[in-house]
């Protein structure tokens, strides 16, 4: 009588053990589904304040715009980037300049996972060092348009050619407040 006890006792050890291991399993696969999740949400919120802004800025009175010839690019293909100020103003306006480089290109690419984006940048003439500052001034009279175009051959901050795809473009005015837009 004594032997189906010790082996009802110890089969419900065994159960108890399996039991918690499949318990730890479930806890785990749900941690790490939860951290996936999260990742994913910081990841949107993230790009979703850093591509948050606008084509078209408006600052001491003048429209600044940023277009680009088109919005896909085979490889190989060179990348026309433009940024148009125009004074809708019926006056003369100035505007102050940290360096003689008015313009910073930045260009992005992405790894699309279906719920999420992963931005990366691909290339930029933005110094990683920002120069020593010496003041340049622009005027622009009224009704008057410049455009400041840049050029990019799709090749990376290595030199490499960049693959057939959609860019992402973010300019920043090197102006004493920071100005960015992103098309």
């Amino acid at each position: 009588m004594l032997k189906p006890r010790i082996k009802h006792k110890v089969s419900e050890l065994e159960e108890k053990r399996e039991y918690k291991s499949r318990k730890n399993t479930v806890f785990l696969l749900v941690f790490i589904s939860g951290l996936f999740f999260l990742g994913i949400f910081i990841n949107n919120y993230i790009n979703q304040t850093i591509f948050y802004e606008d084509s078209r800025v408006e600052y001491k009175g003048l429209v600044f715009k940023l277009q680009t010839d088109k919005n896909n690019y085979l490889q190989g293909e060179k990348v026309i980037i433009k940024v148009i100020i125009y004074n809708p103003t019926n006056r003369v306006i100035n505007i102050d300049f940290l360096t003689s480089e008015m313009v910073y290109y930045t260009v992005y690419s992405y790894v699309d996972l279906g719920i999420t984006k992963f931005y990366y940048k691909v290339w930029t003439n933005k110094p990683v060092v920002p120069p020593v500052p010496k003041t340049y001034r622009l005027s622009i009279g009224p009704k008057q348009t410049i455009n400041l175009v840049k050029v990019w051959d799709q090749v990376d901050m290595n030199g490499n050619p960049v693959k057939t795809g959609r860019y992402k473009f973010r300019v920043e005015l090197n102006t004493p407040y920071k100005l960015s837009l992103l098309k």
